[in-house]
């Protein structure tokens, strides 16, 4: 039996028993398929007649697609799917936007067109149907409801499904990329579950089920054009997983989808090939232009767009620097800049108050945020400072991203740059001011605290160096002066304040780990604070929180020579 219940781990094991039972699913729908079939056959009545109207072959794939999604209802639930408030309709990290639904459907309008009318106006096809009849443009807009209609009841059941329940509860377990892919594949192998009209022809009834089981799961993929248009629907798959994890919720996902049925639908009933026409794998013949490159490079560009995941700032230029300020903090920071920032001097002021100093750099206090400034230790090193990695803007850009999955950060308000004839003079960094609270190396020194009372400082220690690795950033410069603590005595809280030592690194290794824990463990021991009770408590923290290849017992043996 398959054990799916361990969070949903996209093993092997998994993986070929997941297969399995998709192929003894369609079987056994295979067989159900063709016995509905013969029984509405055998039914004299107008309503069997109405369902028997577009083919043997229509009904028998609806029923294969029946026992397709039953199959994942059946398994959903053992992977941790929560029922039916666990379908992404809401979205946990923001409040409730009931803008949503109306910016999805103008995205999936622009993606749709986008994609749809080049296939029009390449000469490929023309317009057919509209002015046949004099009553031809009311048939139209029937025809317009009826497939927007269509297009509703299409991207809601197919987006809750497989977006709204199937990929989150993979993504959960496996990460953005696994989910997405297996769940695309699955979505665009559902486009091609159909039989062949050919098989039903009357043969034996295992026969001729076996016949329809083989049809279906052939998928029909008879050239290269076909395996475009497959490779082409799973990178529309990912299009949608990805504006689920860009906003949280299948909203977008859901009226991208209904309208690029919708839209699909109205071409094919309007337009037809030019039988003539030389078929251009640039545009495809297809008219939902998924049998094209276009479509191939056009869905590429746009999981790129989706997944980009750059902090948006607003320029400002103040002076001779040029300032990107944090939306939301652009009156405040203005002011702050106005009454606060020194542009032309690096003598210490009299209303500053100055937290650290030295060649090249200095830090100070002033009207509720912390300023950091950086400039050349000399004239030579102009070149260098010009050359070398932004550290106020990798400072600003790393705080936004992490602060998003929750590390206890200062909220990083600005950063600025002043150059000269191209070439950097200096840059600045202001950060939110951490009132109340106590540098950690001041903590640990004042000698106040019992071994019992350590372990909670070190436990929280541990928790704030597992939050930068397991979301893929290293740390090299953790140490206890540059830690603050508040909400003493009862609930601590560590917060990071000097960002120079971060890296994203999107996948840490062991080996980097073990760098970043080794700064960890001299800060402990410099204040005697490395006991075996204080090592054992930090690692069954640490361990708790991080993948299995970081897991350590002990800091390394560097730390005690």
């Amino acid at each position: 039996m398959i054990d799916l219940a361990s969070n949903c781990k996209l093993t092997r094991r998994n993986l070929f028993f997941g297969l399995f039972f998709f192929m003894l699913t369609i079987l056994v729908a295979s067989f159900v398929s063709v016995f509905v079939v013969r029984l509405l056959h055998s039914i004299d009545a107008s309503w069997s007649t109405y369902i028997l109207k577009r083919g043997d072959d229509a009904v028998a794939r609806r029923i294969l697609l029946a026992g397709y999604f039953l199959l994942l209802l059946l398994v959903l639930p053992k992977c941790g799917w929560l029922g039916i408030k666990d379908c992404g309709f809401s979205d946990d990290r923001s409040v409730p936007d009931i803008l949503k639904p109306a910016k999805a459907v103008v995205l999936g309008m622009l993606i749709a067109f986008i994609l749809i009318l080049p296939l029009v106006f390449s000469g490929f096809f023309f317009t057919q149907r509209f002015y046949q009849t004099p009553d031809s443009a009311k048939i139209f807009y029937v025809y317009m409801v009826k497939f927007a209609i269509s297009g509703i009841a299409v991207g809601l059941m197919e987006e809750t499904l497989c977006r709204g329940i199937f990929f989150r509860v993979l993504s959960r377990a496996n990460g953005f990329w696994k989910a997405a892919s297996i769940t695309s594949l699955v979505f665009a192998v559902g486009h091609y579950i159909e039989p062949s009209p050919d098989v039903f022809a009357g043969k034996p009834f295992v026969y001729e089920s076996l016949n329809v089981f083989l049809s279906s799961v052939s998928l029909g993929i008879d050239g290269p054009t076909k395996l475009l248009t497959l490779f082409n629907l799973i990178l529309l798959g990912i299009v949608f997983c990805a504006m689920v994890k860009k906003t949280g919720s299948i909203w977008m996902a859901i009226g991208a989808h209904m309208m690029w049925v919708w839209v699909v639908k109205i071409n094919t009933y309007l337009t037809h090939l030019h039988d003539w026409h030389p078929v251009s794998i640039w545009i495809g013949r297809e008219t939902d232009g998924m049998d094209s490159l276009m479509a191939t490079l056009l869905l590429s560009l746009l999981i790129i767009l989706l997944l980009s995941n750059r902090p948006r700032f607003v320029r400002y230029k103040a002076g001779s620097f040029i300032w990107r300020i944090l939306p939301g903090h652009i009156a405040f920071v203005q002011n702050w800049i106005r009454t606060h920032f020194h542009e032309h001097n690096r003598d210490t002021p009299d209303d500053l108050k100055i937290l650290k100093e030295y060649s090249g750099c200095r830090v100070y206090a002033s009207g509720n945020c912390v300023c950091k400034e950086y400039w050349p230790k000399n004239q030579k090193g102009i070149l260098r400072f010009t050359l070398k990695r932004s550290r106020a803007k990798s400072a600003f850009v790393h705080s936004i991203r992490l602060q998003s999955k929750g590390v206890a950060l200062p909220t990083h308000f600005a950063w600025a740059k002043k150059s000269r004839f191209g070439l950097k003079q200096s840059e600045t960094l202001v950060t939110q001011e951490i009132t109340d609270a106590l540098p950690l190396d001041k903590l640990m020194e004042s000698g106040t605290y019992e071994p019992t009372a350590q372990i909670s400082f070190v436990t929280a220690y541990a928790e704030l160096m597992a939050s930068f690795h397991v979301n893929g950033f290293s740390n090299r410069d953790l140490k206890d002066e540059n830690i603050l603590v508040t909400g003493l005595p009862d609930k601590e809280t560590f917060w990071a304040v000097d960002m120079d030592g971060v890296r994203y690194l999107r996948r840490i290794s062991r080996y980097r780990a073990s760098r970043d824990l080794h700064r960890v463990g001299c800060s402990l021991s410099d204040k005697g604070w490395l006991t075996e009770r204080n090592e054992t408590s930090f690692f069954e923290r640490y361990n708790s929180l991080v993948p299995e290849r970081l897991k350590f017992n002990h800091f390394p043996k560097s730390v005690r020579q």
